[in-house]
């Protein structure tokens, strides 16, 4: 579908340029919108936050107590 719309859209563009301004409003929501919510995101949703402890693969049961 892309393969086909893509040169299919750049070449009426080309042809008849004033039908570009159709598509900017939205490109420009397409752009706005992730950078909105990127900045309204919490500052520790913006951090990876990795744990340190270590997993254990064996533990003791201490049966003998």
């Amino acid at each position: 579908m892309y393969a086909v719309s893509t040169p299919e859209f750049e070449s009426s563009a080309f042809g008849d340029p004033v039908q570009m301004l159709r598509v900017l409003p939205i490109a420009f929501i397409a752009w706005y919108v992730p950078r909105h919510l990127n900045r309204r995101a919490v500052e520790g949703e913006r951090k990876l936050i990795f744990e340190e402890s270590a997993v254990r693969t064996v533990e003791v049961l201490h049966l003998s107590e």
